[in-house]
């Protein structure tokens, strides 16, 4: 994961951390939207079969 941000084009060292702590925290954002919908999904799906 870090390795993946390292290489990415127009990142320095000066500033650079910020932007990379900025973009792991809308990905982590993301991750938790998604992880949301998608255990709501898995729950509806189990109420599902349970009946």
């Amino acid at each position: 994961m870090q390795r993946a941000a390292t290489h990415l084009p127009g990142k320095t060292d000066s500033g650079g951390e910020e932007a990379a702590l900025r973009r792991r925290q809308l990905q982590a954002q993301c991750t938790g939207i998604r992880n949301v919908a998608l255990s709501t999904h898995l729950q509806a799906q189990h109420h599902h079969f349970r009946y």
